[in-house]
């Protein structure tokens, strides 16, 4: 089954079933990886930005991917297509094009954060 979670700017898919099994069909291992990853990627797109200031492309490009790794086996797929996308553009060195989706990609954790709070409880939730 399909989730959807939604903000007035976007929505977000999440095709719940196939990542309970890849979590080897435990919905309990399932939200916790969710929380972990609330937890740990409240500030993603402020860490990418600092590494775009600081002109740590080497380190850019390893959060961005394994970040896309992590959405990946979540199946977040909106997320991880984006993130695929915005290793694209770093390794094309399209750096004005890279923070354009990297805002793009604040709105849709915003609908990660709303979908990881209506499945688990006490999940953090983003830091401004």
């Amino acid at each position: 089954m399909s989730i959807v979670a939604k903000t007035p700017q976007k929505e977000l898919v999440v095709n719940r079933n196939e990542a309970i099994r890849r979590f080897a069909h435990r919905e309990d291992l399932y939200e916790q990886a969710l929380q972990s990853t609330a937890s740990e990627y409240a500030d993603i797109t402020k860490r990418l930005i600092a590494l775009i200031n600081d002109n740590n492309v080497e380190e850019l490009r390893f959060v961005i991917h394994t970040f896309r790794g992590v959405m990946g086996s979540l199946e977040v797929e909106e997320i991880f297509n984006l993130c695929t996308l915005i290793e694209e553009h770093i390794h094309a060195n399209k750096i004005m094009e890279t923070v354009a989706l990297i805002n793009e990609l604040d709105d849709l954790m915003e609908c990660f954060f709303r979908y990881v709070s209506n499945y688990t409880p006490n999940v953090i939730t983003k830091k401004r």
